[in-house]
């Protein structure tokens, strides 16, 4: 493993655990319940529907051998801790200390909105697994590789 990615893959497993053992079992209100039934019946939730976090909640239910609630919020707790981490690696990209990203990604995924959030079936743990992403996809590189472009505008 290089340099980044061992600090990136232990970011991802410590969040992961922390997030997964306070993925809520519960309904709790706002989307969090929306989000589960679409998980459980398909359909979309609202404008604009979010249908890649629908089509993922669908996901987590179909193959999460847990209550649909349950699944859900692991499932969003799965993207959050990938979030950390792409959010670690965009950092080293940019060229911040090893050591600095790593406080700054856990000082980010710790903040009490971000473990809420992070914790339950709600759209914005994608939204800052996109964001991180792009962070990174648009760190300085001397690269002119064609598939960069492409994912460039993937995720754009």
């Amino acid at each position: 493993m290089t340099a980044s990615r061992l600090p990136a893959a232990s970011l991802f497993a410590a969040f992961f655990v922390v997030y997964g053992l306070l993925a809520t079992p519960f309904f709790i209100g706002g989307d969090h319940i929306l989000f589960t039934f679409v998980g459980i019946d398909g359909g979309y939730a609202q404008a604009p529907g979010y249908p890649l976090y629908s089509m993922l909640c669908r996901l987590f239910v179909a193959i999460l051998p847990l209550p649909p609630i349950h699944a859900t919020s692991l499932g969003t707790a799965f993207l959050g801790a990938l979030a950390i981490a792409a959010f670690f690696r965009g950092l080293v990209a940019w060229g911040v200390e090893t050591r600095s990203s790593v406080i700054a990604a856990g000082i980010f995924g710790l903040m009490p909105h971000v473990v809420f959030i992070h914790t339950q079936a709600e759209v914005f743990a994608l939204n800052h697994l996109f964001a991180a992403l792009i962070l990174w996809a648009y760190a300085p590189n001397p690269s002119t590789n064609p598939m960069r472009t492409f994912g460039l505008g993937l995720l754009a």
